[in-house]
């Protein structure tokens, strides 16, 4: 049986509990500060992309419609600086260019 005698209570501190609030705020801010990172990442990748040249974004979308490899892209580019076009976006709408930038 149980001996006769004070019963002592235990009741937990305050410091006994703190670390369990505590892990769930430190979670609550990794997980804000993963999405702030997150969104401040995605709007510089916005902004950079917003600031290449129209021609530029022109130019990467047609050839890369037309099928064009790399090898042939950078033929065109070349072609282009040779001819002293301020943009390869006039050798990629002429066709007679295109081939004559490939055949070099």
């Amino acid at each position: 049986m149980q001996e006769e005698g004070p019963t002592t209570l235990v009741v937990p501190t305050p410091l006994q509990s703190a670390p369990i609030e505590d892990a769930g705020v430190s979670t609550i801010y990794i997980v804000v500060g993963i999405v702030f990172f997150v969104c401040v990442y995605g709007l510089f990748g916005y902004h950079r992309r917003r600031q290449i040249d129209t021609r530029e974004l022109t130019f990467r979308k047609l050839t890369k419609q037309m099928g064009f490899n790399r090898r042939q892209i950078n033929a065109i580019r070349r072609y282009a600086v040779n001819a002293n076009l301020s943009s390869p976006l006039g050798v990629v709408m002429n066709q007679e260019l295109v081939a004559r930038a490939l055949a070099d």
